[in-house]
């Protein structure tokens, strides 16, 4: 191939993409979930299908959704909790409580 001399040299323009808030009648939606499944706000696959279906936005934009808050606001029950201590630091507790101070 052969090359002109005078080639102009094009700008290519990065359209970088403008964050954009959710509306409100999906957060409503995405809270009802979450209020609903409290003890477990993991969706399967097919409810974030449905979830982004409802609320007319992206499968990928629900799961950021929720993985937002679940860092942001949700916390694990009680139960879960105690069952991720580690079983020494129950024992270590159980002989010190269990000790008399003199």
């Amino acid at each position: 191939k052969e090359y002109d001399a005078d080639v102009s040299v094009a700008v290519v323009r990065v359209d970088k993409r403008r964050r954009k808030n959710l509306s409100q009648a999906a957060i409503d939606i995405l809270n009802t979930y979450v209020c609903s499944n409290q003890a477990n706000p993991y969706a399967t696959p097919a409810q974030k299908k449905e979830l982004a279906s409802k609320c007319n936005i992206t499968e990928d934009q629900v799961s950021n959704w929720l993985t937002n808050y679940r860092k942001r606001h949700w916390k694990p029950p009680h139960y879960v909790e105690v069952t991720l201590r580690p079983a020494d630091q129950d024992e270590s507790r159980a002989a010190t409580s269990s000790t008399p101070s003199i």
